[in-house]
Formats: structure tokens, sequence, C-alpha cells
């Protein structure tokens, strides 16, 4: 999240230094030539400042991929408290083989009476110590109103990163 942060920062920085710099030039060489049809260069920078700050605007209105989903990206969102139900070690086929380990947890809906099972996002190393010596026994999971389909388990409790 952080680095998304940075390159919006960067790029509205970008984008402010073009489009003033673009109006200086612009305005300074009407001044200086008292002619509109000089400021042709002038008028690139205006857009590329334009089009540097509209990047940096928009990226504050993309929603994020299901796989970093957290709680503050839920519009509608409701909380449930899941059982642990195993700690496990798994193969990703996806990346390059990494052996990571996820939490899954279970919830009985008292709406309906169905179990539904959520996996935590990847842990890179064997929690398994750490929530036995803390007795930690369940673990919030966020889940958006529409369904449970889109979910975050929170392992923010963890030490050190995942």
């Amino acid at each position: 999240m952080k680095g998304i942060k940075v390159v919006k920062v960067i790029l509205t920085i970008i984008g402010i230094y073009y489009f003033i710099g673009g109006l200086l030039l612009y305005f300074l060489s009407i001044k200086a030539t008292g002619d509109f049809k000089s400021a042709y260069f002038p008028f690139s920078y205006i857009v590329t400042g334009g089009v540097f700050l509209g990047i940096a605007f928009f990226m504050k209105r993309l929603k994020k991929s299901d796989a970093g989903l957290n709680e503050k990206n839920f519009f509608y969102q409701r909380e449930v408290t899941a059982q642990i139900v195993d700690i496990s070690r798994w193969d990703q086929e996806n990346r390059i083989h990494l052996k990571n380990y996820r939490i899954t947890a279970r919830w009985r809906s008292p709406a309906d009476g169905k179990v539904h099972t959520f996996y935590s996002e990847d842990i890179f190393y064997d929690p398994s110590s750490y929530i036995a010596s803390k007795g930690i026994k369940e673990v919030k999971v966020i889940l958006e109103s529409s369904g449970y389909d889109k979910y975050w388990v929170d392992i923010s409790f963890l030490p050190g990163k995942h």
C-alpha cells in the first residue's frame, strides 16, 4: 500500500512541475514575442503535466485486486469471527514454487447455517508456535456485504512481515 502512495505522490509532483512550468513558459513566450503562435512548445508541457495529474487522480479510484484486499478496500462490509481449523504449508504453482503457510478458518452463517471456509494471505514463516503460545483460536474475517466470495482474513496479530 505504501508503494502505491509513493507513486501517487511522485506522479502528482511531476504533474504539478510540468503543468506550472508549462504555464510559466506559455506566458513568458507570449510576453516576449507577443504572438500566440509561439506557445506550442509550452502547451506540450501543460498537456504532459495534466496527464500526470490525471493518472495520479485516477489511481485513487482504482480498486485493488482480490489478492490484496484489506479492511479499507470494502465500502460495504461486515466482520465475522471464524475458528482457526488449520495452519498448513502449501505450494503456490503460480509463483516461483514458494512454500508458504496460510491459515484456514471456518465460520457458520447464522442466516442459512452453511459453513464457509476462508484462507489467509501468504505467511512466509510457520505461525503455528506463535498462535499456540498465545492461545489464539479465532481470527477476524472482513466480508464484503454482497456475499462470501470477497473477504480478507486479518492476520495483523502475527509478528513480522507476512
